[in-house]
């Protein structure tokens, strides 16, 4: 998982990076914390490829994802 997701991520077009974070979340993986931060990273720089929908899903899936370890949590560019 820690190097199928990461290396997943850079295939896929935004739409299917927040199902893949739905997905993760309604399956409750949350390890390792690497790849968590990845999907974080990744829905943060689609974010403008989003359409209305999709920028939802994403602020749900890291919603779900959390708590985070660290300040600001992920997500800002989403809102």
């Amino acid at each position: 998982l820690a190097v199928a997701v990461p290396r997943a991520l850079e295939e896929l077009n935004a739409m299917q990076v927040v199902h893949l974070a739905l997905l993760m979340s309604s399956l409750s993986l949350r390890e390792p914390p690497e790849v968590l931060q990845e999907v974080a990273v990744q829905l943060e720089h689609r974010a403008s490829d989003l359409p209305a929908p999709g920028l939802v899903g994403a602020v749900v899936a890291l919603s779900q994802l959390g708590p985070w370890p660290f300040e600001p949590p992920p997500g800002g560019p989403l809102i």
